[in-house]
């Protein structure tokens, strides 16, 4: 009896199975469709497919020869530089140590690009692309805390004389614009690019190399050996540029132990408060707007598709950099601007909606040296001259010095003798650095007008501002910032 139950048992199993085994799909949907519809939670949107990614640790010209140019540093600086030399048939290297070469410090800031930057960047070929981040500065306008006008500079003029205009873009957008040129194969005659991210460099050897000397049987020049932070062999280079920044790594392996360069870091006595934020509709979309407070200053620069760059100046001497961490901490920033009207109190109940997130302080310096070349190595954009923000010329200041170098570098690299090289390097800081110290200047002079807190001071200022706006700002805008 046990055996034929036990058959009667196994025999049922296998018509079950023979039954279920067509049926598997329809019940496996059945399932699916009931736990979907018993899933309350919200479905995720749909992905965007990611950018094209930008090839790094590639050297475009398809040959295994090692640059002669080292860059360190991958923002602003460091890559104008690199296509600069592209430009003039020199190959370079540049490193960063952010991931896939993305400076995570420009996020959330804007820029405004005066009418001489704009020429370099028409210099450099990429004028078109940056535009179709940024959007066209045509008027600025100067107003006091009420926002009743002082008076208006038209740019047109540069426009006309120039073939450029000045131009709002965010900070993030011009060095992508800058990143995709660097990524693009050379053309015929031009220098490669190589993009090293997530690598910094550890300590540079300059020390001369026995074989080289002032005779004409001279052999190779001496070589900068550099020793960077991942398991890659020193390597050597003809000419290594720091373009790492205001703390720049280069400049403290090279300039700082030495008195002889005399560096100077003083702090400019005030906060500035970055942030870019939708546009009210009363603010023209073409108009760079500046209202002067007692001891406080507020800049809007429409940056395109309704969004603006808010940079704001605060009195404060507080020596550290930091970002704005909570709403509580928004709020005490914006008592510094509760004074001021118009659009501004509509602009920053926007902000507070947003959240902390797009919003950054920080505290700028001034920084100096007496020399930016040592043997072969040298210093561009603010890794060499870190200035006050008033003009707003600290990129212009670091596109002017990428073209200046690879100007005066492009006839001495095609010869073998260091004296050349670094007579080359002396001639690109004779070329820059009294006008760089001249827009320093300047722009430090505006600490004390733009930040004045007293009474009198600031009724001097305000009939100074009436005066000046129109064509003599316009003038001394052009004689000062343009060169020809």
């Amino acid at each position: 009896s046990h055996r034929n139950m036990r058959s009667v048992v196994r025999g049922s199993q296998r018509a079950l199975c023979s039954v279920a085994q067509p049926m598997r799909p329809c019940i496996s949907s059945l399932l699916f469709v009931r736990a979907k519809s018993t899933d309350t939670r919200p479905s995720s949107p749909k992905r965007t497919p990611p950018p094209p990614a930008i090839p790094y640790n590639v050297l475009h010209s398809g040959t295994s020869m090692a640059p002669r140019v080292l860059i360190c540093g991958g923002g602003i600086s460091g890559l104008a530089t690199a296509l600069a030399l592209r430009r003039r048939g020199i190959g370079s290297e540049v490193v960063d140590p952010a991931k896939d070469m993305h400076v995570t410090h420009l996020a959330g800031k804007g820029c405004y690009l005066p009418i001489n930057a704009t020429k370099i960047l028409q210099t450099l070929g990429i004028y078109d692309q940056v535009t179709k981040g940024g959007k066209q500065v045509s008027n600025y306008f100067a107003t006091n805390i009420k926002g009743e006008p002082y008076g208006k500079i038209d740019f047109s003029t540069y426009e006309k004389k120039h073939g450029v205009y000045p131009l709002g873009i965010d900070a993030t957008s011009l060095h992508r614009a800058l990143l995709r040129e660097c990524a693009k194969p050379p053309a015929q005659g031009e220098g490669a690019i190589r993009l090293t991210a997530k690598t910094s460099l550890e300590n540079i050897d300059a020390s001369p190399s026995s074989s080289s000397s002032s005779s004409s049987d001279a052999g190779p020049p001496s070589q900068v050996t550099c020793r960077f932070n991942t398991n890659r062999l020193p390597q050597a280079y003809s000419v290594v540029i720091g373009a790492d920044g205001p703390s720049s790594k280069v400049r403290d392996v090279m300039f700082k132990p030495d008195p002889k360069y005399d560096l100077k870091d003083r702090s400019c006595g005030f906060g500035q408060m970055h942030a870019i934020v939708a546009r009210p509709w009363a603010v023209d979309d073409s108009s760079m707007v500046e209202m002067w407070g007692p001891g406080r200053r507020l800049v809007m620069v429409p940056l395109g598709a309704d969004k603006m760059w808010l940079w704001g100046t605060f009195n404060s001497k507080v020596p550290v950099d930091f970002m704005i961490p909570g709403p509580r901490s928004i709020a005490q920033l914006f008592d510094h601007f509760k004074a001021f009207k118009g659009y501004v109190p509509q602009i920053f109940d926007t902000v507070t909606e947003r959240g902390p997130s797009d919003i950054y302080v920080e505290f700028p310096r001034d920084t100096r040296l007496k020399g930016w070349v040592n043997g072969n190595v040298c210093l561009v954009g603010t890794a060499a001259h870190r200035m006050a923000p008033n003009n707003h010329q600290g990129t212009a200041m670091a596109l002017e010095d990428a073209v200046a170098l690879a100007d005066a570098l492009a006839p001495s690299l095609d010869k073998e003798s260091t004296a050349t090289i670094n007579s080359a390097l002396q001639a690109y800081q004779s070329k820059r650095f009294d006008r760089v110290a001249r827009i320093q200047d300047a722009s430090w002079g505006i600490n004390y007008t733009g930040q004045m807190e007293k009474r009198f001071p600031l009724r001097f200022r305000d009939l100074l501002l009436h005066w000046s706006m129109g064509n003599i700002a316009l003038r001394v805008r052009e004689n000062n910032f343009i060169q020809n």
